[in-house]
C-alpha cells in the first residue's frame, strides 16, 4: 500500500511484458492491478483470522467493536486527510494510488462487513440472502466487472459511458439495481447448482467460453 505512489507512474514496458506490467499499476488500463488492490486481499485474510481466533476465544463481540472502531477511523481520517494539500516530490498523485484512498474503502468494507455480520446475526437463519451472495462471491465479483466495465453495452462500457454523469440520487439508484441484480444472480446461481450439479457446469463451461469468443472476436 505504502510502496504503491512510488510505482504508480512508472512505465514498466519495455522491460517486462505489457500482459504483466498491467499488474502492477493502472499505465495499461487495469482497472484492478496488485498494487494497492492486494493490500484488500491480504487485509480481509488478516480480519478473517483474527476474526476466527477471537470467536474461538469466546471474544466475537469485542473483535466487532473493535473492527467498528477501526472503520470509523480509517473512513473518517482518510476522507479528511485526502483533501489536505499536501504534495511530495517523486510521488504519483493520482487519486488511486493515494494510501489515505485506500485506507477509507478498506473502512468501507469493514463498516460493509459488520452490517452483514449483524444482518445474519439478527435473522440467525443459514438461508439469508447474505449468505447466499457470500458463497457465490467469485460470480458476483466478476459478473458486477463485466456489468460496469464490459463493453457489451457500446464501445466505451457503462463505466465511460455514464462515468461523471450521475448525481447522488442516481448514484444510489444504479448502486441499489446493480446489488438486486447481484443477489439474484447469485440465489439463481447457487440454486441451480443445488438442484443440478451437471447442468451448472454445462452452463459454466459455455459461459466461459462465449465470453472467451466475444473477448477475441472484439481484439480482431
Amino acid at each position: 500500500m505504502l510502496i504503491v505512489p512510488l510505482i504508480w507512474d512508472v512505465e514498466f514496458v519495455p522491460a517486462i511484458p505489457a500482459v504483466i506490467a498491467a499488474y502492477l499499476n493502472g499505465q495499461h488500463f487495469s482497472q484492478f492491478p496488485v498494487f494497492p488492490w492486494l493490500g484488500f486481499l491480504m487485509f480481509g485474510a488478516v480480519t478473517a483470522i483474527a476474526y476466527s481466533r477471537w470467536r474461538a476465544s469466546e471474544k466475537e463481540m469485542e473483535f466487532i467493536r473493535t473492527v467498528g472502531i477501526i472503520s470509523g477511523v480509517l473512513i473518517v481520517a482518510g476522507s479528511l486527510l485526502i483533501e489536505l494539500p499536501v504534495r511530495f516530490a517523486g510521488v504519483s498523485t493520482a487519486i488511486r494510488a493515494n494510501p489515505l484512498f485506500f485506507a477509507s474503502r478498506l473502512g468501507i468494507v469493514l463498516l460493509l462487513m459488520l452490517i452483514c455480520w449483524y444482518y445474519v446475526e439478527k435473522r440467525k437463519t443459514g438461508r439469508s440472502f447474505v449468505l447466499d451472495v457470500s458463497r457465490e462471491s467469485l460470480l458476483v465479483y466478476t459478473a458486477h466487472l463485466l456489468v460496469i466495465y464490459g463493453r457489451f453495452w457500446n464501445e466505451k462500457g457503462l463505466a465511460l459511458w455514464y462515468g461523471g454523469t450521475f448525481g447522488i440520487g442516481q448514484c444510489v439508484m444504479a448502486t441499489l439495481g446493480l446489488i438486486l441484480l447481484m443477489v439474484a444472480s447469485a440465489k439463481t446461481w447457487g440454486w441451480l447448482k443445488q438442484r443440478s450439479l451437471p447442468a451448472a457446469r454445462i452452463v459454466s463451461y459455455a459461459t466461459g467460453l462465449i465470453v472467451l469468443l466475444v473477448f477475441f472476436i472484439k481484439k480482431s
